[in-house]
């Protein structure tokens, strides 16, 4: 029996046939077949093409298309990719496509493959392409299977969509978007491929030619048959479901209605709803049901992408883990010690729901030698009941005062820490009142608020709050609440010199001196290998910056570092308590807490060995 070779696919169908049973292309007459077979000859190594390409290898050729590789001796003898296509009767139809190319090769995007040179010879087309190191889609789905999860799908799908924005923003339709058009470099690149159908937006193709399990209804003339940008989608969208199901849907065949698709939980795949919906919206069999362009289906992917962003970024501030150490001395001089530190990490579930957090708290006494310790000791002790009794409620929404984002770490963490700063002020200055001999009681401040990766630190007095890491060195978080401090910030003393000024003890602002404290509130978000340093002015008046960086990058561990700095104050002397609060954020130093295993995304994606050479497949 006589056969009808498809001029897309190579199908041999039956003499009678009119439309190709495999991919559902116009079939020509075998007149014409013949006529064109005439016209055409099968490549051959050593062939040059416009003096220019050298055929190293035919990969496949039939009486209208061939491929093959070839040598381009005026690149220094670069390996290039060439198709080659005979005219149709369609003049028109074929300049177009040869412009389009071209429209193409001058504007580049990451996610296309790369058109080197378009040229008309003869009855033929030419177009020359970059050579690209991978597997396409369908290859990867062969191989990997069920092993594709939506870690992998979504990035696939974000730059599947910036190509296919790129080509509609060129007023160009790439009417042929299937998993073997689509191609994932071994850099996991996707690069969009198989322009045969490309075509100018204004005069899309009425042909009635069909990827089957791919192309829209409107290709196969329901749904009006009006071709335009949300063809494409559907077709978009029809390979991402079979990347997320495995699976090629029956419906999309000339022998079965089209209906929408199964929804994919239904075929025990588990994806996100979130991506499902996305899915399933651009491939509905209505048109106008579909997104309504290609950015807002990009802007329904970006979006999933940043909320899945957002999602690790919590997991990942919520395993922070922390070295602490704390230590106090009276020092050499003074016979009570009128520092106080207080330090905890507490645990809490409600409401279904871990809450975490820690408090450290750093307070100097000051108004006579037992008045200073009372008030430093009530300062921190009511400090934390005050957090405690107020965390809870706030993490778990059962405070009806204030209302908050889910994430708003530093609204949260300065509200706490005021409300219990203040009730810890009002209740030394209401005990400082009530005798003489308690004028001028207070103490100075500094505290420090975790929770996740945010640190809120609440800062009155001359306590200080130091942060270091490897990259961006020692930075000192507060600011002294004191004469000297003002007059190192007028640029009036040096920091050298205010640590040796007579007036380095004057204070301006200290908790419980007036009904009203004026706090100073930073946030820091933290980063794994950051060291935290909170002290009283016995530590920090003694060591210069330089020497506090040598000190913490030779020690490294909290408790040798706070044990080193304790001895160097007694060594000089200790005329002051000295207290110390330390911690460092344990894991990789300076590990972006954004930072998603790469390796793990792209494994599904990466070349197998006996791959290497895997050509596109147009």
């Amino acid at each position: 029996m006589v056969k009808l070779i498809c001029p897309e696919c190579g199908y041999e169908n039956d003499s009678e046939a009119r439309y190709c049973d495999e991919c559902g292309a116009l079939l020509e007459s075998l007149g014409q077949q013949e006529e064109k077979s005439e016209d055409i000859t099968a490549p051959i190594s050593g062939d040059l093409i416009e003096e220019r390409y050298e055929i190293v290898e035919v990969l496949s050729h039939d009486h209208n298309c061939s491929r093959f590789l070839a040598m381009d001796l005026e690149n220094d003898n670069s390996m290039v990719w060439i198709k080659s296509k005979l005219a149709n009767d369609d003049d028109e139809l074929f300049d177009s496509q040869i412009e389009l190319l071209k429209v193409l090769k001058d504007n580049e995007h990451n996610n296309v493959v790369k058109i080197l040179d378009v040229f008309r010879a003869e009855k033929k087309m030419f177009a020359v392409y970059e050579i690209l190191k991978g597997q396409n889609l369908e290859t990867l789905i062969e191989k990997k299977g069920q092993d594709i999860t939506e870690e992998h799908i979504l990035p696939i799908s974000i730059q599947a969509a910036e190509s296919l924005k790129h080509l509609h923003a060129l007023n160009i339709l790439h009417m042929d978007i299937e998993p073997s058009h689509l191609f994932l470099t071994d850099k996991g690149v996707l690069k969009l491929t198989g322009f045969g159908r490309i075509c100018s937006l204004d005069k899309p193709f009425t042909d009635n030619t069909v990827t089957e399990g791919f192309s829209p209804p409107e290709s196969f003339g329901l749904m009006g048959g009006k071709i335009g940008t949300k063809s494409d989608i559907f077709s978009l969208g029809a390979t991402l479901y079979y990347l997320a199901t495995n699976s090629k849907p029956k419906q999309f065949s000339r022998e079965h209605s089209f209906t929408n698709f199964i929804p994919i939980d239904d075929l025990e795949r588990k994806i996100s709803k979130t991506l499902e919906k996305i899915i399933l919206k651009a491939t509905k069999k209505e048109p106008e049901k579909r997104f309504k362009d290609i950015d807002e289906l990009l802007e329904s992917l970006n979006s999933m992408e940043e909320a899945k962003k957002e999602e690790v970024k919590r997991q990942e501030r919520a395993s922070l883990d922390f070295d602490i150490y704390a230590k106090s001395h009276v020092g050499k001089v003074r016979d009570i010690n009128q520092d106080s530190c207080f330090m905890a990490s507490l645990s809490t579930y409600e409401k279904s729901m871990v809450c975490k957090y820690n408090l450290l708290v750093v307070s100097d006494g000051m108004g006579g030698m037992a008045e200073g310790e009372k008030a430093s000791s009530l300062a921190i002790r009511v400090i934390a009941r005050e957090v405690l009794s107020t965390y809870v409620p706030v993490i778990t929404g059962n405070d009806t005062i204030r209302l908050y984002s889910d994430d708003d770490l530093q609204d949260k963490a300065s509200y706490i820490m005021k409300r219990a700063i203040d009730m810890a002020n009002t209740i030394v200055f209401e005990y400082a009142q009530e005798d003489i001999s308690r004028k001028g009681m207070g103490a100075t401040l500094t505290g420090a608020f975790i929770e996740k990766d945010n640190m809120c630190v609440a800062h009155a007095g001359d306590t200080r709050c130091y942060i270091y890491n490897d990259k961006e060195g020692l930075g000192q978080i507060t600011e002294d609440h004191s004469l000297v401090g003002r007059l190192v910030r007028m640029g009036q003393l040096t920091r050298e010199e205010a640590m040796v000024s007579p007036q380095r003890s004057a204070i301006y602002r200290a908790l419980g001196t007036s009904p009203e404290l004026e706090i100073d509130f930073y946030q820091r978000t933290l980063k794994r290998g950051d060291l935290v340093l909170i002290c009283s002015d016995g530590v920090w008046e003694y060591f210069p910056d330089k020497e506090l960086i040598e000190i913490i990058k030779t020690c490294q561990s909290p408790k040798v570092i706070g044990d080193t700095l304790i001895e160097k104050c007694l060594d000089r002397g200790a005329d002051d308590n000295a207290t110390l609060i330390i911690f460092k954020v344990l894991g990789e130093e300076n590990k972006e807490l954004e930072k998603v295993d790469e390796d793990e995304q792209q494994e599904p994606v990466k070349e197998p060995e006996d791959n290497d050479n895997e050509e596109i497949d147009e």
